[in-house]
């Protein structure tokens, strides 16, 4: 799964699932979703406020769940939640964890193995120029 983090104004985080199988993408704060190979999921965190805003990001495998969005997943489960409510999700799963805000004004990224690992992972800031010249910094594989 690819992770791009897009500063603009605000920030956005663009999920992308580049393994060749569903992946159950989670975050907290922000829910969950299928993706498919390439499918992509937008996460806009509320960065408005003046506090830091921290974020998880891990993928879930082998999730199944029904209409009502409970289920478990192999990897990752939260609770058994399709929109995971918190971060109390089963290892392995690998961990994308951001910080914006932070001391003056810093923004901080990283990759977790501290919970195992559960698939790849990349997660690569991409600043607005970059996204406006219309270079490829959007496309990983």
């Amino acid at each position: 799964m690819t992770s791009h983090l897009s500063i603009l104004v605000d920030a956005i985080i663009d999920l992308q699932n580049n393994c060749p199988f569903t992946v159950w993408a989670a975050a907290f704060l922000g829910g969950g979703r299928r993706l498919e190979y390439g499918d992509t999921w937008k996460i806009e965190p509320d960065t408005t406020a003046s506090s830091t805003k921290k974020v998880r990001i891990w993928s879930r495998t082998n999730c199944n769940f029904d209409t009502s969005g409970r289920g478990q997943c192999q990897t990752g489960d939260c609770n058994g939640l399709l929109e995971c409510q918190s971060f109390s999700s089963i290892p392995p799963n690998t961990l994308a964890v951001y910080a914006l805000n932070l001391f003056n004004n810093n923004d901080v990224l990283g990759i977790s193995l501290v919970d195992g690992f559960n698939i790849p992972m990349e997660f690569s800031p991409v600043s607005a120029d970059e996204c406006l010249l219309g270079s490829d910094a959007l496309r990983t594989s």
